[in-house]
């Protein structure tokens, strides 16, 4: 719940349930929320984003950008006015010539093959540097 809050720019405050006690315990609940509400308003407070609420606002974005675009047109069209394709990385056109051309080749038999044999050893090529550098 917190990362919903999160990724809409707001700020979440913890919730109130009927779990509380009796009506007049949940009631000063509300009155505590509100004034805590109050006072994040007035001194422009926001919690700041974690991993929650960064991660999900890019995969709604991702959601937005691909499959939900037809649905939510104008969602779409206000994360482009608001900037939040930017770090986008389907706008690298190198990439998106790299998933159009070379994708149908990977599922050529043989290339996947070989593929498929090289995989691991090519993943782990960038990090075997790093280990050898530090001797271990």
């Amino acid at each position: 719940m917190s990362a919903f809050f999160e990724f809409q720019g707001a700020n979440y405050l913890g919730y109130i349930s009927d779990e509380s006690g009796t009506s007049a315990d949940i009631d000063v609940l509300i009155d505590q929320k509100t004034g805590d509400a109050l006072e994040a308003l007035l001194t422009g407070y926001l919690k700041p984003e974690t991993f929650l609420g960064i991660a999900g606002m890019k995969i709604f974005r991702d959601d937005i950008y691909g499959r939900l675009r037809t649905v939510f047109m104008a969602d779409h069209k206000a994360y482009k006015r608001l900037g939040y394709y930017k770090t986008f990385p389907q706008n690298d056109f190198g990439v998106m010539m790299l998933n159009t051309f070379g994708a149908p080749l990977v599922n050529i038999p043989a290339i996947r093959a070989k593929f498929d044999e090289r995989m691991k050893e090519e993943m782990v090529k960038p990090l075997q540097r790093v280990v050898e550098k530090t001797g271990v």
